[in-house]
C-alpha cells in the first residue's frame, strides 16, 4: 500500500481500506460481543454466509466449537494487523506459488494481489468473477503441472486459463482467449474478428459462405492473428450442434462467443409469408438460441466464466410499420438475452446485448422486400444501401463497441446515437412510441 500511495496510485488502497474498515470493530475490545451477537447465532450466520456467497444456508457447515470461535477469532485481528500496519515485513520466496483470488471477496480486495509478482515466483490463477473454486483448483493445478513440465496443445491445455491470469506475464488484452463468431464473413461479424485478433485472441469463423469467412481468416492472418473458418447454417440446430461438437474438440471452450449471424426482412404483415416469417425467425432467433445451447452449454460446463455476445437491434424496441418478422426476431434475442443473464450469472458468464441502429452492412443490400416485384425489391435495395451508406456508420464502430462490452461488462449496448435516443425514448414514452410508429411508415 506504501508503494502503490507513493506512486500515486490511490484507488487500490482506497478501495482494501473501505472494504477492510470492519476490522476496526473487530479490533475494540468487548465491543464485537455486544454488537455482533446476533450474528453468531448458527442460523443467521448460515443465512448469512450463504447469502454473501450464493448458496444455500444448508451448505454452510459450522463446528461444535463455533460460538465461542466466533469471537476468539477476532482475537487475530488485534493481535496482527496493527503491528503489521505500521512495521511490516518483507518476506520473498522463490518457490512457485499459485494464488486462488475471489474477485468478489468484501473484504480482500484483487489489488492487493497487484504486486505479487516482485515477492517471488508467483502465478496467479482464477481471477475472473464467480468462478466454482474445485474448477478452478482443477484447471489451474493441472495447467501449472503442464506448463512445467512439458509441450502441450494451448487449446486443450487446462494452463490457457493459468497463463491468462500469471502475473508479470506480457499479453496482449485478450491474449489466451477463444472466441467464436457465428456470420463471421463480413459486415459486423468481420470486424468483430479483426478486432479481437488485434487484440490477441485466437478466432472460430464460422459462415453460410464459406468464402466469405475465408476472407475474413485472411484479413486476421494479416493483422498477425489466428483463424479457423467453418460453413455453417445456423438455423439448422443438428449443424450446429455438429459444428460445436468439432470446434470443442479442435480448438476447446470459447471464452468468449458471439452470435453475429442474421438476416435482414421488410414489407407489410400481411404481405409477408408464413415461409418468409419462419425464415427470419429461424436465423436471426434460433441462430442464437442454437449457438447458445451448444457452446454456451459447454462454456457453463467448464466452470470458468466467459462471455456471450447477442447481436439483436434498434428495432428490438422500436416499433415501426414495415418490419414486424425483422423487428420480432430482434425483440426475442432482447428477451432472451436478458433471461439467459439472469440463469448464467451463477455460472460467472456474462450476457451482453448489442443493438446497432443504422449501420451499413451487407445485410441492407440483401434485405428482402415482402410483397414488391423483383425490380421494385431491387430498386428499394439500392435505395436503402446507398442510404446506409451516406449515414456514414460502419461496421468496424460496432465492433469496437462489442470488444468494449466485453472489457467493461456492459449488458445492454445501444450502438449509435439514434440506437441510444430510441431505447431510452420507448422506456420512458412508449405510448408516445407506439402512436408514432402508427402514423410513419420507413419502407
Amino acid at each position: 500500500m506504501r508503494a502503490k500511495l507513493s506512486r500515486g496510485a490511490m484507488w487500490g488502497p482506497f478501495t482494501q481500506l473501505l472494504s477492510s474498515t470492519y476490522t476496526f470493530l473487530f479490533m475494540t475490545p468487548g465491543v464485537p460481543k455486544v454488537v455482533l451477537r446476533p450474528l453468531s447465532m448458527e442460523k443467521v450466520w448460515q443465512r448469512f454466509v450463504g447469502l454473501m456467497n450464493e448458496t444455500s444456508p444448508r451448505n454452510v457447515a459450522l463446528g461444535p466449537t463455533f460460538r465461542a470461535d466466533f469471537f476468539d477469532g477476532m482475537r487475530i485481528y488485534r493481535a496482527n494487523i496493527l503491528q503489521r500496519v505500521l512495521n511490516p515485513r518483507e518476506r520473498r520466496t522463490e518457490v512457485p506459488v499459485q494464488l486462488i483470488i475471489a474477485r468478489r471477496d468484501v473484504a480482500v480486495r484483487p489489488a492487493g494481489y497487484a504486486d505479487t509478482r516482485q515477492w517471488g515466483a508467483a502465478t496467479v490463477a482464477a481471477r475472473g468473477r464467480r468462478r466454482p473454486l474445485a474448477a478452478v483448483l482443477a484447471s489451474g493445478t493441472i495447467g501449472h503441472g503442464h506448463n512445467r513440465t512439458r509441450r502441450i496443445d494451448r487449446r486443450r491445455s487446462a494452463g490457457a486459463g493459468l497463463r491468462r491470469a500469471e502475473v508479470g506475464r506480457e499479453r496482449r488484452p485478450f491474449g489466451d482467449n477463444l472466441v467464436v463468431i457465428t456470420g463471421g464473413g463480413s459486415g459486423i461479424g468481420r470486424e468483430t474478428a479483426l478486432e479481437f485478433a488485434r487484440r490477441g485472441a485466437e478466432i472460430v469463423l464460422s459462415d453460410l459462405d464459406l468464402e466469405a469467412a475465408k476472407q475474413t481468416a485472411e484479413l486476421v492472418t494479416a493483422a498477425g492473428g489466428v483463424a479457423h473458418t467453418y460453413e455453417l447454417d445456423v438455423s439448422d440446430e443438428t449443424a450446429v450442434a455438429e459444428h460445436a461438437a468439432i470446434v470443442l474438440a479442435a480448438h476447446g471452450v470459447p471464452d468468449i462467443l458471439i452470435n453475429n449471424a442474421g438476416i435482414g426482412q421488410a414489407g407489410d404483415f400481411f404481405a409477408t409469408s408464413a415461409a418468409e416469417f419462419d425464415r427470419v425467425m429461424r436465423v436471426n432467433l434460433g441462430g442464437v438460441v442454437n449457438g447458445c445451447r451448444t457452446f454456451g452449454a459447454a462454456m457453463a460446463e467448464r466452470g470458468l466464466g466467459g462471455h456471450i455476445v447477442n447481436l439483436s437491434s434498434m428495432a428490438a424496441y422500436t416499433p415501426q410499420r414495415g418490419f414486424s418478422a425483422y423487428s420480432t426476431s430482434k425483440s426475442a434475442v432482447f428477451m432472451f438475452s436478458d433471461c439467459l443473464r439472469a440463469e448464467l450469472a451463477g455460472k460467472g458468464i456474462e450476457v451482453h446485448t448489442i443493438c446497432p441502429g443504422i449501420v451499413h452492412t451487407n445485410i441492407v443490400a440483401a434485405t428482402r422486400f415482402s410483397g414488391l416485384s423483383a425490380e421494385e425489391e431491387a430498386d428499394r435495395q439500392t435505395r436503402y444501401d446507398d442510404l446506409y451508406r451516406m449515414r456514414g456508420y460502419g461496421p468496424e464502430k460496432v465492433a469496437a463497441q462489442i470488444v468494449q462490452a466485453v472489457e467493461r461488462g456492459r449488458a445492454v449496448v445501444p450502438v449509435t446515437p439514434e440506437a441510444h435516443l430510441r431505447y431510452h425514448f420507448h422506456r420512458f414514452a412508449p405510448a408516445l412510441d407506439r402512436f408514432l410508429a402508427a402514423r410513419v411508415k420507413l419502407t
